[in-house]
């Protein structure tokens, strides 16, 4: 229901980031890992709850990937898809954030630039969405799985999947150093996969049910819905 935090991330027994005075206990989000580091760090949290390597969403590679194909069908751990993302932080609202389009609400659920003082803030101080979930808006930008492309409108909740090649990956719901604007359910950004910064973290996703089968298309310029229910984005 929260960010990945430092101490999460560092008991993977991946390398520390630079600029760790961002996060300076184990209990705030983690951030600098790149999307490989938060793909590593899913294979590491799938093998750790028990699951096999047959279970496991992204595979072994026995070189180091240009791509890093995810298998949707596979319960192990894994970053979120760009539509289970927005899904899960618009928490059923058709509205700019998942708590409404009242941008003087912002403070209420998300750490940004007006009211972080250039710092990170431990999990779950502000409020939760209707999904139960922290720091959808604000906090660090997460790594979604997908490669970035332009889409048209509703085209993120109808292609779970993404596209299959690119230069970049999705990230998204905004970070302590950005304005309200980029803290918007449906406000996209996109960088290298090796991009290492220190507004940006990561959310897993799990399929915590067995025989789940991929998010199901939505109807044609849907906003939202509850197509997302076989998974669950921590």
């Amino acid at each position: 229901d929260r960010e990945v935090t430092r101490g999460e991330f560092e008991a993977s027994g991946f390398r520390n980031r630079p600029n760790m005075h961002y996060c300076p206990t184990a209990e705030h989000p983690m951030v600098g890992p790149s999307w490989y580091d938060g793909v590593r760090y899913c294979r590491w949290l799938t093998e750790l709850a028990g699951f096999s390597e047959a279970e496991q969403a992204y595979v072994n590679p026995e070189t180091f990937p240009k791509d890093w194909p995810l298998d949707l069908e596979k319960p192990g751990f894994r970053l979120p898809t760009e539509a289970e993302w927005e899904i899960a932080a618009r928490s059923g609202m058709r509205s700019t954030f998942g708590f409404g389009n009242d941008e003087s609400w912002l403070d209420r659920y998300a750490w940004f630039q007006d009211n972080s003082n250039r710092q990170t803030h431990l999990a779950k101080e502000l409020r939760p969405n209707l999904r139960g979930l922290f720091d959808m808006h604000g906090s660090v930008d997460e790594w979604c799985h997908d490669w970035y492309t332009n889409y048209g409108f509703g085209r993120v909740r109808a292609d779970p999947s993404g596209v299959n090649a690119g230069s970049y990956r999705v990230f998204r719901g905004g970070n302590w150093l950005t304005k309200a604007w980029f803290c918007r359910s449906a406000s996209r950004n996109s960088n290298p996969p090796l991009y290492e910064s220190i507004s940006n973290g990561l959310r897993v996703a799990l399929i915590p049910f067995e025989h789940s089968k991929p998010l199901a298309k939505p109807e044609s310029g849907a906003e939202t819905g509850d197509t997302v229910a076989p998974y669950a984005v921590q």
